[in-house]
C-alpha cells in the first residue's frame, strides 16, 4: 500500500513538471498519468464489487507509467529529423478524392448489412440482444456472423477495412473542421454511427470521444459559431445512435439506461485492472501464451500483415491458443467481462515478459514527445492529429493495445497520405 501511494504520488509530480516544461495543462503527461491515476483509483475501490487487483500488478503498471513519462521529455528533447525534398519527383495524389470513394463504398457495405441485420430481426430468425455476440462470433471460433454479413469475404472487409476508416475518417474530418474550417462530410457521421450501431460497441463510442477531446486540447484554437452549430449537430445525431445502443444492451437489465449505461461504462473502464492483475500472475508463474516471434507481436497491425506474407512461404503461426484465451468470459465480481479487455500490456508481457513491456515504454513515450516537440514546432493538422492519436493508444491503454489489428493500418496508411491543406470535395 505505501509502495501504491508513492507511485501515485510520483505521477501526480511528473504532471506538475510537465506543466512546468511545456507551461500548459494538457499535454502527453497529464492526459496520461490523469487516466491511469484515475483507473488505478477506481480499480482498488472496488465499484459494484468488482474483484480489487494485487499491488504488485499496480507497481508494474505504474513503473511503466513512469517510464513513458520519462520517455516523453526525453523524445520532446531530440532534434528534428529533417529530409531534404530538393529533387524529390514524388507523384501527386489526390487524397481528397481517394477518401471520398472510400467513405461511400464504406457506407454502402455499412447500410447492407444493417438492412440485412434489420431483416433478419423482423423476420425472427435474430434477436436483437444477440446482434453484438454474433458480430464478435469469429472470435469464438464460430460461423453465426454471415447471418448478417452475408459471408465471410463481406465480414472480414467491414472489420478490418471499414471499422478503421470510420474511426479515421470521422476523426480527421474533425481535425479539418477545427484546424482549417472545412465542412464535416455528411457520409464521415453516418459511417460512424452505423459502426457503433451494427457492433453495438459502448467502448467504440468512448474512444473516438476520448480522441476528440485530446485533440481539443492540442489544438489551441477557439470555435467560430459556425464550428459550433455543426458540432451541435454531428453531436445530437451520434447521440441519438448511442442511447439507442445503450437501449439495447440494457433491455434485460433492471436498472434504468442511464443508470446501466454509467455502471458499464465504469466497469469496462477499470475491469480490466483486475484482469491484467489476475494475468500478470499468471505470468510469474510461468504460464504464457506464445504464438508468435516477439517482434511480430510488438509490431501490431504490421506483425499480422507481415504474418500473412510470411505464410506465402510455408511460414505459418497458430493464434488459437491466444484467439480462445482472449474469447472466454472472466468473472471478475458482479460482472463477467471477456479477456480481451486487457491492458495495454498484456500482448508485450506474454511475448516479451518485464522487460518487453519496459522496451515499449521507452519507445512509444519517445514517439510521443517527439511527435509532440513537431506539433509545437509547426501546428498543423496532421502533426497535432499524430501527437493526439499517439497519446490516444496510450490513454486507451486502460483498455487494450488498439492498434494490434489489421484495421490500425488502415487509419495509419489514410493519415500518411492525407492532404494538410487541400479542400475536401463535396460528399
Amino acid at each position: 500500500m505505501c509502495f501504491f501511494i508513492i507511485f501515485d504520488f510520483s505521477l501526480v509530480l511528473f504532471i506538475v513538471i510537465s506543466y512546468h516544461v511545456w507551461k500548459k495543462i494538457v499535454n502527453p503527461i497529464s492526459i496520461i498519468n490523469v487516466i491511469f491515476l484515475v483507473w488505478m483509483i477506481v480499480g482498488r475501490i472496488g465499484y459494484l464489487d468488482q474483484y480489487i487487483p494485487s499491488f504488485d500488478s499496480s507497481y508494474f503498471i505504474q513503473i511503466n507509467i513512469i517510464i513513458i513519462d520519462v520517455a516523453i521529455i526525453l523524445g520532446y528533447g531530440l532534434k528534428e529529423i529533417k529530409i531534404s525534398r530538393k529533387n524529390n519527383k514524388s507523384i501527386k495524389f489526390d487524397s481528397c478524392r481517394m477518401f471520398v470513394w472510400l467513405r461511400r463504398i464504406s457506407f454502402l457495405i455499412s447500410i447492407a448489412i444493417l438492412f440485412n441485420m434489420i431483416i433478419c430481426v423482423i423476420t425472427g430468425r435474430l434477436l436483437l440482444t444477440n446482434v453484438r455476440n454474433i458480430s464478435y462470433s469469429i472470435a469464438f471460433g464460430g460461423t453465426d456472423y454471415t447471418q448478417i454479413y452475408f459471408n465471410s469475404v463481406i465480414y472480414y472487409i467491414y472489420q478490418y477495412f471499414v471499422r478503421g476508416f470510420a474511426f479515421f475518417d470521422l476523426t480527421f474530418s474533425f481535425a479539418l473542421l477545427l484546424k482549417t474550417h472545412q465542412r464535416l462530410p455528411m457520409l464521415s457521421v453516418l459511417n460512424f454511427i452505423l459502426y457503433i450501431i451494427i457492433m453495438q460497441s459502448r467502448i467504440e463510442f468512448l474512444k473516438i470521444v476520448v480522441f476528440m477531446l485530446i485533440f481539443l486540447g492540442y489544438s489551441k484554437i477557439k470555435l467560430s459559431k459556425t464550428q459550433k452549430k455543426i458540432l451541435k449537430r454531428a453531436i445530437v445525431i451520434i447521440g441519438v445512435a448511442v442511447l439507442m445502443i445503450f437501449s439495447f444492451r440494457s433491455s434485460n437489465s433492471e436498472k434504468s439506461v442511464i443508470q446501466n449505461t454509467i455502471d458499464s461504462f465504469v466497469v469496462d473502464f477499470s475491469g480490466s485492472n483486475y484482469m491484467f492483475s489476475q494475468f500478470f500472475e499468471q505470468y510469474n508463474a510461468g504460464q504464457r501464451l506464445i504464438d508468435s516471434p516477439i517482434i511480430l507481436k510488438y509490431l501490431g497491425g504490421f506483425g499480422l500483415l507481415i504474418e500473412y506474407v510470411l505464410s506465402v512461404f510455408g511460414m505459418k503461426f497458430n493464434h488459437d491458443v491466444v484467439s480462445t484465451y482472449l474469447g472466454q468470459g472472466y468473472n471478475i465480481g458482479s460482472s463477467t467481462h471477456y479477456n480481451a479487455f486487457y491492458t495495454i500490456y498484456f500482448e508485450f508481457m506474454n511475448s516479451g515478459g518485464y522487460l518487453g513491456c519496459f522496451i515499449f515504454s521507452l519507445v512509444f513515450g519517445i514517439l510521443i514527445g517527439y511527435s509532440f516537440k513537431r506539433m509545437n514546432e509547426k501546428d498543423n493538422t496532421k502533426r497535432t492529429y499524430t501527437a493526439s492519436f499517439l497519446t490516444f493508444i496510450i490513454a486507451m491503454g486502460t483498455y487494450n493495445y488498439i492498434i494490434a489489428g489489421i484495421n490500425a493500418l488502415v487509419i495509419i496508411s489514410c493519415l500518411l497520405i492525407a492532404d494538410n491543406n487541400r479542400k475536401q470535395n463535396k460528399v
